[in-house]
């Protein structure tokens, strides 16, 4: 999810729901993107000096840009989650965002190697939710169609008799 998101096609603004899915889609996972890039920063930031656990929620200064990405961040996808998760249940597409917003950051000390707030499992989970949701928007026109496999003779005559 670190390359960058490619353009909505043109199709995605014409009207009709599915259209207006696929759209919503593309702007989840710009959103999701940017909280896990917001998170990362956070973490990356935190982890640079020897500091105390902070179960307070307290933000030290030398946080405090990072802090102010991760809940913009934040933010902006807690405003898609309600319309994300009744698309998931709608398309029968298993929801990821339990884990994704159950972050506690800080709770660890660097110096104690603490694992990252927002696993590797969990990134998976995301990522092969929104494949899921954006082939499931998209038109049906632009879906791959599966290639026939050229039938040898054998099989061209087994065939013929069924």
């Amino acid at each position: 999810m670190e390359e960058q998101m490619p353009p909505a096609p043109p199709s995605a603004a014409a009207s009709g729901s599915s259209s207006g899915d696929l759209t919503f889609a593309y702007e989840l996972r710009e959103a999701i993107t940017q909280y896990l890039a917001a998170v990362d920063a956070w973490e990356r930031r935190y982890g640079q000096t020897y500091r105390m656990p902070s179960r307070g929620g307290e933000v030290t200064a030398d946080l405090a840009d990072e802090t102010q990405h991760y809940r913009k961040a934040r933010r902006a996808l807690e405003a898609l989650v309600p319309r994300a998760r009744l698309t998931y249940s709608r398309l029968g597409i298993r929801d990821p965002f339990n884990a994704l917003l159950r972050v506690n950051l800080g709770a660890g000390s660097p110096q104690t190697g603490t694992r990252a707030s927002i696993g590797g499992n969990e990134r998976t989970e995301v990522a092969r939710g929104l494949v899921d949701l954006i082939a499931a928007c998209g038109p049906i026109a632009d879906r791959p169609r599966p290639q026939a496999k050229p039938m040898t003779i054998m099989a061209r005559i087994i065939n013929f008799f069924r």
